[in-house]
Formats: structure tokens, sequence, C-alpha cells
């Protein structure tokens, strides 16, 4: 999990009116220079890359042409392009872009899954959704076009839907809700695949969407999500960042908070008023911290 001092950084930003401030993660696989680089910044160095490739070779050269989805070639035995899609990238300022969001908010989220099990959770984002469009074109119902065309755009949505689920109350640009900004977009797209009748692909889209949400939720990174269904994934166990397994401990604790993100913003408040007095607080955080001291006199 979260070190405590990294944690209140991520409440103070999740709880208040200003837009919140992101850090890269933590225990990188390798540092280039002072630059911490972990699986999110080898994703986004991969695409990166990609879009120098793809500018030196052409749009017609082998890499775009054997690694791209196609439905159609997945049925016909070219498998790893359910895991290649995202690497070839035309170069645009939107694809610069995706690789600073997917190391910027990546970093969010692989600092609280650790780096090994941040590997497993884009493994499932990439090979899930085109695995459905390759079953829904299997099925006889065109799909999948959107991975072609948006390229690595799809793995930067998906993890924007994630991070909006790990962090319900996050607030981007200008104080905008996270959940609004990911609703906004999803509508969009859909009411493009709508206008251009593209129902196979509206079908994918809410499929791949929902496979998201129950992946994040699978890796623990949704337990306040009471509407998302919990599917259980063969995935790495542990609490480290490196996604060691955390040792059994046999110590009685004291009762702990059922909302693990209540329980960060409460550390938050106190840490707040270790640090700058009671005084300091709102009036929604001494409710908060009035609240909590209620509910333990309760429990004990």
């Amino acid at each position: 999990m979260l070190g405590e001092e990294r944690r209140s950084r991520y409440v103070e930003a999740m709880f208040s009116n200003r837009p919140s401030r992101f850090t890269s993660g933590q225990d990188p696989w390798f540092r280039v220079g002072t630059l911490d680089v972990g699986t999110s910044g080898i994703v986004a160095g991969v695409i990166g890359i990609s879009m120098f490739v793809s500018a030196a070779e052409g749009r017609g050269g082998p890499v775009r042409r054997w690694l791209t989805f196609n439905a159609d070639a997945v049925l016909n035995g070219e498998i790893w392009r359910v895991f290649t899609w995202w690497i070839s990238n035309q170069p645009s300022l939107w694809r610069v872009l995706t690789v600073a969001y997917l190391f910027i908010i990546g970093g969010q989220i692989e600092g609280a899954l650790g780096r090994v099990r941040m590997a497993q959770f884009f493994a499932f984002l990439v090979a899930v959704p085109a695995l459905l469009a390759t079953i829904l074109t299997a099925m006889t119902i065109d799909a999948g076009s959107y991975l072609e065309a948006t390229e690595a755009g799809w793995l930067a949505l998906s993890l924007l839907f994630a991070f909006v689920a790990y962090l319900p109350n996050v607030r981007f640009f200008f104080g905008i809700p996270g959940w609004v900004l990911a609703v906004v977009i999803a509508v969009i797209d859909l009411l493009q695949f709508t206008a251009d009748r593209l129902v196979g692909d509206v079908l994918w889209y809410v499929l791949a969407a929902s496979a998201v949400l129950m992946i994040t939720k699978a890796f623990g990174l949704a337990e306040s999500i009471s509407w998302i269904p919990k599917v259980p994934l063969p995935v790495a166990v542990g609490g480290d960042p490196a996604g060691r397994p955390k040792r059994s401990s046999h110590r009685k604790t004291s009762p702990t908070l059922d909302d693990p993100l209540e329980e960060m913003e409460i550390n938050a408040i106190l840490d707040q008023v270790s640090e700058r007095g009671l005084h300091s607080l709102t009036r929604a955080q001494k409710r908060k911290l009035k609240a909590h001291g209620n509910k333990k006199r309760r429990r004990s």
C-alpha cells in the first residue's frame, strides 16, 4: 500500500477544491539519471519510441503492418496482435499527451500496486478489450475499429477509467471531477459510434469499459464502489511496491475503518492537525474527524 506521507498527499488532493498534483510512481525497475522508470514509464517509453519508428518506416511499414489490431487476423492465428496493438503509433500531439498521461497517472496507480502487479494490470488492460473485439467479430458483429484507429489511445482511456474508479473524488484541471471527465469522454465516443451506425463498436465499448472497471476492482483499487462486481483474477498478491506478498501478522490491531478511502482521509486530516494545528481544518474536515471519533467510541 501507499506510505503514510504519500497517502496523505493523495487524500489532500482528493478532498480539496484544488486540482490534484500528481507525482511519479515509486520503486522503479531502473533509473535514468534522476528519473525513476517503473512499469508505467516503460509503457510510455515504448509508445514514445514507436512514433519515431512509425515515422521512419512509413504508414505501410512492417511494424505497423504486423503489430496493429485486426480481429480477422487474430482469428486466422495471429494471436500476438491481442497484446501488441498499442505498440505501433503514428506521430501526433495526442500521442505525446498519451505518453505523458501514462507516465504520470500510471505512476499513481503503480504507487499502490507496485511494479510487478502494475505490469499484470497493464497486461489485462491490453488483452481483455482485444479479446472482446475478437469474440464479437467471431460472432459476425463488426468490432475493434476503435483499437485500430486510436492505437494506444484506448490504453490511456482505460487508465483514466481505472484511476477514477480508484480515486472517485479526484479532480483534474480547473477542478473538474475525474468521473465527470471520464463520463463525458465515454458519452462522446458512444455518440460518434451511434452517428456512424457502428453498433458493434457501441457494444464493444460498453463491454470493454465495464471490463476495465472489473479488472480495477479485482486488483483492489475500487473497493469503495460497491456496484462494480469483483471478479477473481490470477494476479500476484502482495502489498509492497515490488509486489511481494505481505507477511502475516498475529498482532491484534485496533478496529479499522470499513472504507479505505475514509481511512486515508482521516490519516491526512490527522497529519494536517499535527503539522498546522486544528485551526487549519475546514468545516467539512472537522465534521469528518468528529464522525470518526463517534464511530470509534461506538465500536469501543
